[in-house]
């Protein structure tokens, strides 16, 4: 990336990120909830994630998960590129940003997938605030109808 003629930006706090994804025209993040926040903004990423060896090694053993980005493992399909572990390397990562500021078809079908995961934790109906009160509610009722 240090030989791109744009320069690149590493935000650090809430604001400043929100401000970069709305100036951006593709990103490269950490595996995690900023994944949702880049596909609620409707931003085209790539997601990086590497860890100790050791901890690789067991996280391995323990974990069998597909995919580390959100948006992957809701739609249970690679919509969003991923680079974990011997694959977090700085070429292949500048290769796929650099993909998605070229090809214009590309940033779009990611952004088609992201909005389809995201579409997937909206409600049936209602807010999510009425949906969470509705099941605490729930739980209350059961667990008081359960006795002590």
């Amino acid at each position: 990336m240090g030989t791109w003629p744009a320069p690149v930006t590493i935000v650090d706090n809430d604001s400043d990120k929100y401000d970069a994804m709305a100036a951006a025209n593709a990103a490269l993040a950490v595996s995690g909830t900023v994944s949702l926040e880049l596909a609620l903004s409707s931003l085209p990423a790539v997601i990086a994630y590497r860890v100790h060896a050791i901890s690789a090694f067991i996280l391995r053993r323990l974990m069998t998960l597909k995919y580390a980005n959100l948006v992957n493992w809701l739609l249970d399909r690679k919509a969003v590129p991923e680079f974990i572990q011997e694959d977090c390397r700085g070429d292949l990562l500048a290769e796929a940003v650099s993909h998605l500021l070229v090809d214009q078809v590309v940033a779009q079908q990611q952004r088609v997938e992201s909005a389809a995961a995201i579409a997937m934790l909206a409600p049936a109906s209602g807010t999510p605030s009425d949906a969470a009160a509705a099941v605490v509610l729930r739980l209350a009722t059961e667990t008081r109808s359960k006795g002590p």
